[in-house]
């Protein structure tokens, strides 16, 4: 759980874990992973800042007609919760999903699973 100061706890502050492995993206430069270390030992909100920044500066074009779509999509989704039609998850067990599903999908976890199924045969 990270603290409520929005602070990292130490142990994300000491590596990259799977970021500058190569197991989603292509290799990174070494200024691009000197960016990265500097950027992880920012408080949460900043880190969230920054990447925020960063997605935006991908696609500079706004299309007006997905702001309007985006705009429908969550006011509809917003008359399901309070229609009761659909419920609410708490952050923790969203939180807790994705780190179940990041398992899951690892590469490392795949090759596991694909040793112990061909164990037997």
């Amino acid at each position: 759980m990270e603290a409520s100061s929005g602070e990292r706890p130490p142990q994300a502050k000491t590596g990259l874990g799977w970021a500058t492995r190569g197991a989603y993206n292509s290799p990174m430069t070494q200024e691009a992973q000197e960016l990265l270390q500097k950027a992880l030992t920012l408080t949460d909100n900043e880190r969230a800042e920054l990447a925020g920044n960063l997605i935006f500066s991908l696609d500079a074009t706004i299309d007006p007609d997905v702001d309007a779509a985006w705009q429908e999509e969550v006011v509809r989704r917003l008359h399901e919760v309070q229609s009761g039609k659909v419920g609410t998850i708490s952050w923790e067990e969203v939180q807790q999903k994705g780190r179940t599903l990041l398992h899951e999908l690892s590469p490392l976890n795949k090759e596991r699973r694909r040793s112990h199924t061909t164990c037997g045969d």
